[in-house]
Order: structure tokens, then sequence, then C-alpha cells
């Protein structure tokens, strides 16, 4: 802390933007006095991302003394009291629409992406694709990424009786990779604070069926028009709503369709406008007030007082 005080000092800077959480408790600290407005952005869930002790408590603290915090849904937002919502801003994230790869259609795949750990709720994927894979053995289900679940998930595909249907290859070798061999794209998190994984796969024209907790999916989504929702941590209605897109090829390449144009919204250029016109707001606010000079002979009103007392 005494090292970035000393930095922004130094810097002199119009205006401090901090990302992550702890790092937005020490910025926030650090730059007390210095007459500079500082954005902090918090990227996570913080009902669910939870700090132990003194930093919990320093968040809840200095998030209010913040010239802003911006949250990429609202979701989040709300998650914090009325003292910091008063401060808040939701920007969400971007996505490049010119996306690396092109998914090859008809090969009966879900996919998912993540660490494989708790909050990304593949073993309740597992659990409800193992009961539609019976009545569907052409499907099968891949999930890319690695983690500290690796074995505890593998070990569920044995005891489902899925393990030949069910792929974990680990990091992709290239971003987008995931896209090429998908046909449906599932999020089964238990939580996040916004989804880049879904509007990455609506650029792609993938239908999304994703948990619908009130942290990102249901700003990005809507339900039946350009994606499933279902009930958070739902198993059997996570099985339903893969089940309702397997057998409906039509139903999936109208969500498809629709996702790839609802999309735009969460063009970059749509989205760094307005972290441009945040920062154009908080540097005007931070500039003092000018006032014209009096005209030529007479005094100024702070000189008039003078002579008056």
């Amino acid at each position: 802390m005494r090292a970035l005080r000393q930095a922004l000092r130094t810097a002199a800077p119009d205006l401090v933007i901090s990302f992550l959480a702890k790092i937005n408790v020490l910025t926030l600290l650090a730059s007390r006095g210095l007459a500079v407005p500082v954005v902090v952005s918090e990227r996570n869930n913080p009902e669910r991302q939870r700090f132990r002790g003194t930093w919990s408590w320093l968040r809840q603290l200095l998030y209010g003394t913040a010239w802003c915090v911006v949250t990429p849904s609202r979701g989040v937002l709300e998650s914090f009291p009325s003292k910091i919502r008063a401060r808040g801003r939701v920007i969400p994230n971007p996505v490049d629409l010119s996306p690396a790869a092109r998914p090859r259609r008809g090969a009966g795949r879900l996919v998912a992406v993540g660490r494989l750990v708790h909050q990304k709720g593949f073993d309740l994927l597992l659990r409800a694709f193992a009961r539609i894979a019976p009545a569907h053995p052409e499907c099968r289900l891949t999930i890319w990424g690695e983690g500290e679940q690796r074995a505890a998930l593998e070990a569920l595909c044995a005891g489902l009786g899925v393990a030949e249907r069910v792929q974990l290859p680990g990091l992709t070798e290239r971003p987008g990779q995931w896209v090429e061999e998908a046909d449906i794209f599932v999020l089964s998190s238990r939580y996040e604070s916004f989804g880049n994984v879904i509007t990455e796969a609506m650029v792609a024209g993938l239908p999304v069926i994703a948990f619908d907790w009130p942290w990102g999916p249901g700003d990005i989504l809507r339900d039946g028009e350009d994606g499933l929702l279902v009930p958070p941590e739902d198993v059997e209605a996570l099985a339903a709503a893969m089940r309702r897109l397997i057998v409906d090829p039509d139903l999936r390449q109208r969500l498809g369709e629709a996702a790839a144009q609802n999309v735009q919204r969460f063009a970059r250029d749509a989205i760094i406008a307005q972290w441009d016109a945040l920062v154009a707001e908080a540097t005007r606010a931070r500039q003092p007030a000018r006032t014209a000079p009096p005209p030529f002979g007479e005094a100024s009103p702070s000189t008039a007082r003078s002579a008056r007392r």
C-alpha cells in the first residue's frame, strides 16, 4: 500500500481505475487524501466470493468512498448496500465480434468451458447429461478447462456411467477452439459476475443454456429468444433444456441466429465508449469550478467581501 501511494504521488494522475476486490481495497487506502477520483471495478460476485475478516470489512467500508463502483451486471451492483449502489455504474464486459473459429454443426456435441472448480458447477452438468444420455446415444459432452476438481469429475463420470461419452481434454491450444465442435453451449456455473463465455458462444451463433442466477446471464440472454435460462442449480431443469435443444434443430438454429444478432450490443467499441464517458465524467468532476474574471475596474466577490470587512 505504501509503495502504491508513493507511485500515485509521483504519477499525479487525473484518475485511478482499479480492478479486482483486494486491489480495489489497497488502491482506496493508498489514495486517501490525494484528491484524485478512484473508480473501482468489482469483477466477481461479492455474495458468493466472500473474504474473511478484515478484507470483507474494508471492502464494505471503502467502496462507499470510491468516486464510482463499476460492475459488469446489475446483480453484482445490487448485492452491495445502498451507499455503494448510489455510486454504482453497470458496464458489461466486451466481446470480440470476429470469432477465431466457427462451429461445425450436426455432431450432437454439448460443450462447456471453464476452470474445473466447484464454482463452475460441472458436477451439476454431468448429472444433467447422465439423465439424457440413455435416450440420445449420439450426443457427447466436452468440458474444456483444467483445475483442482479434475479427479473428482472423472470419478463422477465413471459413477454415472457416462465416462465414454464425456471428454475433459484440458486447456485449448488456441482461443475459440472449443467453439469448433459445439452444437450447444452450456454454462452450469453456480455463480459468476457476468459470464464472458456466453457472449463468446453467441458470437459464434451457438444456442446457449445457462443457470439464471441474478448475476449475468439474465443481463445477456433473453429466455426463449436467443438462449434458454433455467433455475439455478436445478439439475432436472438443466437436463430438460438440453433435451429440448437436442431434439429440435429448428429451435437450435433460431436461438443461434438471434444470439449472433443480439450480442452486437456487447461489441468492444460500444463498451469502450461507456468507459470513455465514465472517464470523461470523472475527470471533469475533479477539476475545480472556474469563474470568469470580473469586468475591468470591478472587484471580485471575494475582494469585495474583504473590503467590506
